[in-house]
């Protein structure tokens, strides 16, 4: 039976427990020849996520399982070509930055609870677009966002191995 998580907004005392759930999939990745967490989380980069954009700790029974950051903020990182590849580039949308569930807790169906949190989040702000980016040579992860709706739209110019995927609310 799928049990239902409960959110809350992460603040900075939960860097650590972020930290820690980042990490465990970094791991994770890593094994799988996917190095891009190992590289891009640090500690520093989470502090910033947490004072610039929406994160959100999920728990199951009390436990912290996982976390998502989101913001209505154009991502830094997608450049202007990128922008310009979604089906409406100056439509407003709410961009998934991140989104982990601990190795433990995986295809147990929180991650799609999670994005349903999102849809719900942007359904709540009047944002008809969620937008995120993945490593396309991560297959198993395209097909799971795929089969929540999500479309790829194009590569991402500066990192060609990324996805550009977006869902229309």
């Amino acid at each position: 039976m799928l049990r239902r998580i409960k959110s809350r907004l992460a603040r900075q005392p939960d860097l650590n427990n972020i930290f820690g759930i980042i990490s465990a999939c970094a791991v994770r990745l890593k094994e799988r020849n996917l190095n891009d967490w190992s590289r891009y989380y640090t500690e520093e980069r989470l502090k910033e996520k947490i004072d610039k954009q929406n994160g959100y700790i999920f728990s199951v029974d009390g436990v912290d399982i996982g976390v998502v950051f989101v913001s209505s903020d154009d991502l830094y990182y997608y450049s202007s070509v990128d922008m310009g590849k979604f089906s409406e580039p100056k439509s407003v949308a709410l961009y998934i930055g991140t989104l982990a569930v601990k190795p433990e807790f995986r295809h147990q169906g929180y991650a799609s609870q999670i994005i349903d949190f999102c849809k719900s989040l942007a359904i709540e702000k009047g944002i008809k677009f969620l937008r995120l980016d993945c490593n396309g040579n991560d297959n198993s992860l395209v097909e799971f966002y795929k089969k929540r709706g999500f479309e790829v739209i194009s590569l991402m110019e500066k990192e060609p191995e990324y996805l550009l995927m977006e869902m229309r609310i």
